[in-house]
């Protein structure tokens, strides 16, 4: 990055209680080293824009200096997508920060043109950083959006992982050597604009995603406001939450190891010990860490006959994973599909 920049924004941003936070949270919470080569996905809303503003300052205190890049996905799905690209370009020279821009051109597919666009995005912001030597790429999710992705996960029925919500770092989409970290989710929306507008920086809003036609804007438009008006530090406690439920899953794999629930058979004895609802727990964790899944009302029905007193075998099956609950064991196997006859 260079050196220069606009020194009294910089130094506006430096100062600001934000710097502070997002600072700490890279070196807590993500890990990030100092002066780690680090890109920003950057797609000029005021959550980008606040995150590109903080590191562009963070990064000119770092020792050593932090190379730094911002990365802008052009999705080609809005007219107005084309002056926002500008608008983007125009804050990186202001901030003497390199634009990086990428293309791509999204289609209806499985899982919808939302999905096929974010999956686009993802790889497209992986190769620019990639290929520009970053070893970092920080995302603007904040606290809100916790909050609606634990929403979403309970409306849709989740087990322990999903309640661990956004992860604050995780590796690369594609690539594990890369780091995606997200330093702002202690940060709500509302404060990131505030931000914004103290600056004296402009950010674009996009209306798409406040539809109610989408999970997410349903969330936004009928929900989140009415319990923000009663509970106005909920955002807040939902990533406050995430970070314990993530606590207590890395805690279910610590008793999952020292109590040998990851092997093939499990004594029945250890469902037993600890009820069916524990033990619910514990035996889907010892799935997921041998990269097994199975529903979680398998998991549970699992538990229960794991903790009654019925000798009768028991069969479960799903997918590839085939569980059987019979005299004092649980055995778990995965059943290898038959191979293609030969013509």
């Amino acid at each position: 990055m260079a050196r220069g920049g606009s020194p009294a924004l910089l130094l506006r941003a430096r100062r600001h209680p934000l710097a502070a936070e997002v600072s700490a949270s890279l070196r807590a919470e993500c890990a990030r080293p100092h002066g780690a080569p680090t890109a920003v996905a950057f797609s000029g809303g005021a959550d980008s824009t606040a995150l590109l503003l903080l590191m562009a300052a963070i990064a000119q205190r770092e020792r050593p200096l932090a190379a730094l890049c911002a990365i802008h996905v052009h999705h080609h799905l809005r007219e107005a997508a084309d002056g926002e690209a500008q608008s983007c370009a125009a804050l990186c020279a202001q901030l003497s920060v390199p634009f990086i821009i990428r293309h791509v051109q999204p289609t209806h597919g499985t899982g919808g043109l939302a999905q096929r666009a974010r999956t686009l995005r993802h790889a497209a912001i992986e190769e620019a950083a990639t290929t520009h030597g970053a070893q970092w790429i920080l995302m603007g999710h904040h606290a809100d959006d916790a909050l609606e992705t634990l929403l979403m996960r309970l409306g849709r029925g989740t087990a322990s992982p999903g309640l661990c919500g956004i992860p604050w770092v995780r590796r690369g989409w594609r690539t594990p050597n890369l780091r995606v970290a997200r330093p702002l989710l202690r940060t709500t929306h509302a404060e990131l604009v505030s931000f914004c507008d103290d600056m004296g920086v402009g950010h674009v809003c996009d209306v798409s995603n406040a539809a109610p036609s989408t999970a997410r804007g349903l969330l936004r438009e009928s929900v989140i406001t009415p319990l923000r008006g009663r509970w106005g530090a909920i955002a807040r406690h939902a990533s406050a939450a995430a970070d314990s439920s993530r606590a207590a899953e890395w805690a279910l794999r610590e008793i999952a190891r020292r109590d040998r629930w990851t092997g093939e058979s499990i004594e029945r004895g250890a469902f037993r010990r600890v009820g069916p609802i524990r033990a619910g727990a514990l035996f889907g964790c010892a799935l997921r860490m041998r990269g097994l899944e199975i529903p979680l009302r398998v998991v549970r029905l699992v538990a229960r006959a794991a903790c009654d007193t019925s000798v009768h075998r028991r069969v479960f099956t799903s997918g590839a994973v085939r569980v059987s609950v019979a005299g004092h064991l649980v055995r778990v196997g995965v059943t290898i599909p038959a191979a293609p006859a030969l013509r």
